[in-house]
């Protein structure tokens, strides 16, 4: 995993913040999740933007802000447990660790393997809607990285 250049961040916070967090979702963060948020809560890389395949399968880019632990933000919004909730369009064993200034979501997906401690990154975006298989509406969600080293490998100024 490359090195991330901080455009800002609050600091460092207890490791125990982010362990409990994902105890409490019954999933497991990957250490290198864990040591980036550790040291810098509310994390904005300089180098924020991903280019990926939307779900129409047309090139697109966001940039990434992470939820941080503990603190409101500076910029208005809630902490990573407030970022949880999705009502019925969200899924289960999906967590949001950062969002787009869009409003799009970057998650962790553990819905193929809730045991993993290196689970694949996606795009949930908060305006897209798809129907699962009872047709039912949820937001659509697309793969942008296999695990959060390529994710962060991935990014951009």
């Amino acid at each position: 995993m490359k090195s991330l250049k901080i455009y800002r961040s609050t600091g460092a916070i207890s490791k125990n913040l982010i362990e409990n967090f994902s105890k409490l979702n019954k999933v497991i963060f990957p250490k290198t999740y864990i040591e980036t948020l550790s040291e810098n809560n509310w994390l904005k890389p300089q180098n924020e933007s991903f280019d990926f395949v939307d779900f129409s399968k047309k090139p697109d880019t966001r940039d990434i802000n992470f939820y941080g632990y503990e603190i409101e933000s500076f910029l208005g919004s809630g902490t990573i447990v407030n970022a949880q909730n999705f009502d019925v369009y969200g899924y289960d064993k999906i967590i949001a660790i950062g969002f787009s200034a869009n409003g799009d979501y970057i998650c962790f997906d553990y819905r193929q393997n809730p045991d993993t401690d290196n689970p694949p990154i996606v795009l949930m975006y908060h305006d897209q809607y798809i129907n699962d298989e009872y047709g039912n509406p949820k937001m659509a969600i697309v793969k942008i990285a296999d695990d959060f080293d390529s994710f962060i490998d991935m990014l951009h100024e």
